[in-house]
């Protein structure tokens, strides 16, 4: 925009430059004017000579009124040579707008005159006034030259206003390419036959693409529209013609791995023909992983749910499996040939048990308490385990190595939990292996850097790794061995498809991270765990459980199952405990009442009116020291982190054997204080 002042300024100097110019034109025109009329009034006087000279005043008049008409003469007269009037002729009447301008001093009346000449003698003289009319003259001039400066500004704005255009275009070019280039998608324009005639730098980047002008990539050969071969490039073109709703299509970028995209495009029409496109494509891998990620949470929803439903109720059952024939195995003579189908009986339900255990580690509903525990110590005592044993028995061919940090590990673990990974890791790993093999365990200490994984933060880790020398897992499995289920074992012969989802949900429980390398000569599992900076506790003197006498001591047993209070109460009379039972919260209360007791067993899940919570917080409000332990099929629910907040002691969970019933029952009874509500912010460790 222009400055008033210097618009101002400009105008003048241009008014001055224009009044000069047209004043120096109309001097050169006026005398331009003057000088012709002189001649030709001279060429009038040679004209009318001869008539003259013959006297002939008829032919002289003729020719004098023409010229009186045509050239605005006022009058014309002709003198003899002795001046005297030979004739007179007037002109026309003035237009009114001559006349006006007379009266305006515009138009004057001049006089000319001219020797009339014959032979060379002057024979007599032609004298007239003519009406000066160059202010016509000086009118057309001045239009004229205004017109002229008029058009030059117009052309001069012209000239402007397209450079003016030509940058707002540049400018909004720029402005388009710089917004498309930071688009998150990658745009492409096509032409008719699907060549890429532009892209923005998301696409060139992904797609390689380099040197438009010299080189014609096809829209086709980076997105792959379907796998019918009947739908080519004019099918798109109607497709995105008809609708411009979004197409999901695989993508190839420039290293040949695919993706799936999205792909929303809007044709580009001359006339009535599609002659290209625009086109918008869309990364949708997050997205896919995300939905990925949606259903596999809500398999281990349903998973969770279901195993919420049934733990309870199987574990119920599994409980008479486990513990009639301990009862059973106390009645046996050690010589009694039924001892080892006993045996058989009460190791296929706690495999059973095993399986529901694993199944809660998964639903994410069976978090341990944890305590601090020595890596090495945990994968040495794997090592030495009939577990262990028995696998090593099974696979003669593998030899099984260790590698054991020198200096110690500690984490904060449950440790059955960080056992069963290490066990799971390690039957996999045997099962991979065809004929000889190797399996490889080490711990070490290992400082992380950068992210493993996504969830691990850099820091100080213990490292668990389980190695094997197995032909390794292929592409399409790795991507779901952590699902639940998933597993390429035959259905029934090895395993539940539920070990790499524990291993994975316990690491998620622990703050840690679980990652896999995996090729030709074999897989690695890596398990990281947070390092801690505790020392493990003391492990106490182990004593004979079977010298845990109860020395009359009373027991409620609080259970709506009548399979449940007979197996909690036969084991505990036989270590000469006062038994009694109830199968209720509101039996419980009612015996309580007018009696007594030194602990309570209570069954978190009673079938009928107050759950274990409610029947423990009623029992508090009238004995507010009253022991008792849990018992549970579900771990570690709401319920019971409460009910162990208000004073309850250990946590047993179904089934439990004769030893960890006893254990925990004589450990609360003589080894611990009286409780106390509200004042246990505490959880005792968890008895497996």
């Amino acid at each position: 925009m222009i400055p008033k002042r210097l618009r101002t300024t400009l105008f003048t100097a241009g008014l001055v430059i224009f009044t000069t110019i047209y004043s120096c034109l109309a001097l050169w025109y006026t005398y331009s004017v003057h000088q012709r009329k002189v001649a030709q009034f001279e060429i009038h006087a040679t004209i009318i000579s001869y008539d003259l000279w013959n006297l002939n005043d008829s032919g002289m008049r003729t020719y004098l009124s023409l010229i009186a008409d045509k050239e605005h003469f006022q009058s014309l007269e002709v003198q003899a040579d002795n001046n005297r009037s030979f004739l007179s002729i007037q002109g026309p009447a003035l237009s009114l707008l001559d006349r006006l301008l007379c009266q305006w001093k515009l138009i004057r009346a001049k006089e000319v005159q001219s020797p009339i000449l014959y032979q060379g003698n002057q024979i007599g003289t032609l004298q007239g006034f003519q009406y000066s009319r160059t202010i016509y003259g000086l009118f057309y001039l001045f239009c004229i030259q205004f017109f002229l400066v008029v058009t030059g500004f117009f052309i001069m704005y012209l000239i402007r206003n397209r450079k003016l255009l030509e940058e707002q275009v540049q400018e909004r070019t720029k402005r388009y390419l710089e917004l498309v280039s930071l688009l998150p998608e990658m745009v492409l324009e096509l032409d008719g036959d699907g060549t890429i005639v532009f892209a923005n730098e998301k696409a060139i980047n992904r797609f390689g693409l380099l040197s438009l002008e010299k080189n014609r990539y096809k829209f086709r050969d980076y997105v792959i529209m379907g796998s019918d071969k009947h739908y080519s490039w004019k099918s798109f073109l109607e497709e995105a013609g008809e609708h411009a709703d979004t197409m999901e299509f695989r993508a190839r970028d420039l290293h040949g791995h695919h993706f799936p995209v999205l792909v929303r495009a809007s044709t580009i029409r001359t006339g009535d023909l599609i002659s290209g496109a625009r086109v918008i494509i869309v990364d949708i891998t997050e997205r896919t992983a995300l939905e990925e990620q949606l259903n596999r949470d809500q398999k281990m929803k349903a998973i969770g749910m279901m195993a919420g439903s049934v733990a309870h109720d199987l574990n119920n059952i599994l409980s008479g499996i486990v513990n009639y024939p301990e009862i059973l195995l106390h009645k046996l003579s050690d010589s009694s040939p039924l001892r080892t189908h006993v045996h058989a009986l009460k190791d296929a339900g706690l495999r059973a048990a095993a399986v529901v255990a694993d199944l809660l580690t998964v639903a994410r509903g069976a978090v341990a308490t944890r305590e601090t525990a020595s890596l090495n110590d945990i994968v040495q005592q794997y090592l030495q385990s009939p577990e262990f044993q028995q696998l090593s028995e099974l696979y003669p061919e593998i030899t099984y190595q260790s590698d054991i940090a020198t200096d110690p590990i500690h984490i904060s673990c449950s440790i059955i939990h960080v056992r069963k990974c290490l066990m799971n890791l390690t039957i996999n790993g045997s099962e991979a292996i065809t004929g000889a093999g190797r399996i490889t365990i080490a711990t070490r200490r290992e400082t992380i850097d950068t992210d493993v994984g996504t969830t691990l933060a850099p820091g100080d880790y213990a490292l668990l790794s389980i190695q094997d020398s197995g032909s390794g897992i292929s592409p399409q499995d790795l991507e779901r061995i952590f699902e639940p289920f998933y597993s390429k074992k035959e259905m029934g012969r090895s395993g539940t498809g539920l070990g790499l989802a524990v291993v994975q949900n316990t690491m998620q429980d622990h703050d840690g991270t679980v990652t896999v390398e995996t090729g030709d000569t074999g897989s690695i599992f890596k398990l990281y765990f947070p390092v801690s900076g505790e020392s493990p506790e003391a492990a106490p003197e182990q004593e004979d459980w079977q010298t845990y006498k109860g020395q009359g001591k009373t027991i409620l047993i609080i259970d709506d199952e009548p399979q449940q209070r007979d197996i909690a109460s036969q084991f505990l009379r036989s270590m000469q405990y006062q038994v009694y039972t109830a199968s209720s919260g509101q039996d419980a209360l009612e015996l309580l009442a007018h009696t007594d007791v030194d602990l309570l067993v209570l069954d978190m899940i009673i079938g009928q009116g107050m759950n274990g919570l409610e029947t423990y917080r009623q029992i508090l409000t009238s004995k507010p020291e009253q022991k008792a332990i849990i018992i549970s099929g579900y771990s570690e629910s709401s319920d019971v982190i409460e009910t162990m907040r208000l004073g309850a002691g250990q946590l047993l969970n179904k089934p439990y054997t004769q030893e960890q019933l006893i254990t925990a029952v004589y450990e609360e009874v003589f080894s611990k204080p009286a409780a106390s509500a509200n004042t246990s912010d505490t959880q005792p460790p968890i008895q497996d």
